[in-house]
């Protein structure tokens, strides 16, 4: 496993086209904050904090193409499931890689944005510095979760252009409002109760504003489990009975 997660790791940080998007984004807001410093007086960096909402979207979107995708348009599964891998297992290294991924490019995200507004002086301070933090953690167990249900369509269907469009509606919550609304319906409402507190948004929220309030909310890391394991148990599943197209 751990051979196979390294060779994952150096394929993507190699990916010069990943650099490049990242770049142009990174110098595209800094542009942006320079502008704007300038024109208005109130703190820019609160008016930014939008970011870190937006980062399944824009972050995760290329990261989450980098890791599945690739093996699709390059049809490499087949070999690595050739030489014994199962593809549970293959899934399960995935999942891992993805994690550590978003985890470390959404801190790179963190950084960035403060140090940007500490040199340009635009409003931070540690008030913010707080509420992102928080709004980062929300956004990272937003995204690890997204991309797993995202996997089950995409080794499901194994079509990469229709994968990242799944995953980027699924970022903008269209789905998670459509079962929101299902959930508050009078029918569902009167025999199960409110049960809006249980879809993935709702629970990485709780996780989040409670780690923000120093406090660790163990029922909502529990339920964030609960989510994770039923989401890989069907894409385990789905993967298992789906016949590789070479």
């Amino acid at each position: 496993m751990h051979n196979y997660i390294r060779a994952e790791l150096y394929r993507i940080f190699h990916k010069k086209g990943l650099y490049i998007y990242f770049v142009i984004l990174s110098l595209l807001y800094v542009v942006s904050v320079l502008m704007r410093s300038t024109i208005f007086s109130s703190p820019v960096a609160v008016s930014d904090l939008f970011i870190f909402t937006s980062l399944p979207f824009f972050i995760g979107g290329p990261l989450f193409a980098s890791i599945y995708n690739d093996d699709l348009n390059a049809r490499t599964l087949p070999p690595i499931i050739g030489f014994g891998r199962s593809k549970v297992f293959i899934a399960l290294c995935k999942l891992l890689v993805t994690i550590v991924m978003v985890v470390l490019h959404y801190l790179l995200v963190f950084v960035g944005f403060c140090a940007i507004h500490l040199l340009l002086r635009t409003g931070i301070d540690h008030i913010l510095v707080s509420t992102i933090l928080e709004m980062l953690i929300e956004s990272i167990l937003l995204t690890i979760g997204f991309i797993l249900v995202t996997n089950i369509v995409t080794y499901g269907i194994q079509k990469p252009t229709f994968s990242i469009v799944a995953y980027l509606i699924l970022c903008m919550e269209l789905i998670s409002e459509m079962v929101k609304n299902i959930l508050q319906s009078s029918m569902i409402s009167n025999i199960f109760g409110d049960l809006t507190g249980y879809t993935l948004p709702r629970i990485a929220s709780r996780f989040s504003e409670g780690i923000a309030a120093s406090k660790f909310d163990a029922m909502a890391f529990i339920h964030y489990l609960i989510y994770l394991l039923v989401a890989f148990s069907i894409l385990s599943i789905v993967f298992n009975k789906k016949e590789l197209e070479f």
